[in-house]
């Protein structure tokens, strides 16, 4: 898959989103939404980017509960969202925190690509 993604376009930055492989919560699948707009699925072991415009981000996931979280996008930077499934009241619940790009570029190289290309 590696060397089918093209770099980060000029002017834009991109986003990775990615989850590990889990059986804890495998069934809690829910939308990931980048600021309120459905970008993909929190899917166990897979991972897919959007390239966007630098900016200010909000991820969130919904399920019984939403959450989320900021933080801020420069031209030609990579951002990777891992996403997890926690225990909730009901059904399990899936958050999503920022990691450092060493570790990010880590994990999306061993998840199922859920993406476009």
């Amino acid at each position: 898959m590696s060397n089918q993604i093209q770099p980060v376009p000029t002017g834009m930055g991109r986003i990775w989103f990615y989850r590990k492989a889990s059986p804890f919560g495998a069934a809690v699948q829910p939308s990931i939404y980048l600021n309120g707009q459905v970008v993909g699925q929190s899917s166990p072991n897979g991972a897919f980017f959007r390239d966007v415009q630098p900016g200010d981000y909000r991820v969130s996931t919904t399920t019984e509960a939403q959450h989320s979280l900021t933080f801020t996008l420069a031209p030609s930077e990579e951002r990777f969202v891992q996403t997890y499934p926690v225990p909730g009241f009901l059904v399990g619940h899936v958050r999503a925190e920022l990691v450092e790009p060493s570790e990010g570029r880590s994990a999306v190289a061993s998840k199922a690509f859920t993406g476009r290309v």
